[in-house]
């Protein structure tokens, strides 16, 4: 189930390159962007459990069965990296707000709010409307919560590398080549994109895929944004990476 998507910076230290803007730059006055996060994580959870509960009906749990209850496992198991990541890039909130790209896409936010809160309508249709029942099959069930820990351990080695990444300050000091980033540019895209697909099949609603293709559409869109960022912060240097390396699991799903 998607949580927060959140980008990577890629930078490297050269004498000729613009110096590179801190993160700092954004005021730390502002609200909190892990506990904005926190709280919409939190509302959306409650407003999950309620959107399947059988109001009104004897058994009140009869959709918290293993499929809605395994995706729910699986969000926590997200958000605590979600927690992770903030908690091992730095103690201020610079290098979090430079990790997710705050300083050069503030909307991201807004859409993956936006994101957060369609899927209430999933769990509705899950626990109420029924709009696609010939989706509800047990096999593509098991296999959307099977998806769910390639996905998981995506996001966390790409996590992983991140903190390491970051771990002399609020900008790192070399290119992140290590660990998926060797391969790919966005790998936790690459596992959010994963999370959507299971969350889709797990659900068995027609209202999780068009949720696909609407993640589909902002994360084109972020890519697009984060790839012309870094470009024209790195030039050739970027270029070179870009070419021995694909966007997303393959150059034919999204095309830099």
């Amino acid at each position: 189930m998607p949580v927060l998507v959140y980008g990577h910076r890629i930078v490297s230290v050269n004498d000729e390159q613009k110096p590179l803007t801190p993160a700092a730059t954004l005021p730390d006055s502002v609200i909190s962007i892990p506990a904005v996060g926190s709280a919409l994580i939190l509302v959306c959870a409650a407003g999950a459990v309620a959107c399947l509960w059988q109001w009104g009906e004897p058994v009140g749990w009869a959709r918290m069965n293993r499929f809605s209850c395994g995706s729910l496992l699986f969000y926590g198991l997200f958000v605590l990296q979600h927690v992770r990541l903030y908690r091992g890039l730095s103690p201020s909130s610079c290098a979090f707000k430079e990790a997710i790209g705050a300083t050069y896409d503030p909307l991201m936010g807004l859409f993956i709010a936006l994101l957060l809160l369609g899927q209430l309508t999933v769990f509705a249709d899950y626990g109420h409307w029924h709009l696609t029942p010939w989706l509800e099959r047990a096999d593509l069930q098991y296999a959307g919560l099977c998806l769910y820990l390639p996905s998981l351990v995506m996001v966390a080695w790409s996590d992983r590398c991140l903190i390491r990444g970051f771990a002399g300050g609020p900008v790192p000091q070399c290119v992140i080549t290590v660990g998926p980033y060797r391969y790919l540019r966005h790998p936790r895209y690459a596992g959010l994109f994963m999370t959507t697909i299971a969350f889709a099949l797990t659900f068995a609603s027609i209202l999780a895929w068009l949720l696909v293709l609407a993640w589909l559409i902002v994360v084109r869109r972020r890519i697009r944004i984060e790839e012309r960022y870094l470009r024209d912060r790195f030039g050739a240097e970027y270029d070179c990476y870009a070419r021995r390396t694909s966007l997303l699991f393959s150059r034919i799903i999204l095309r830099s």
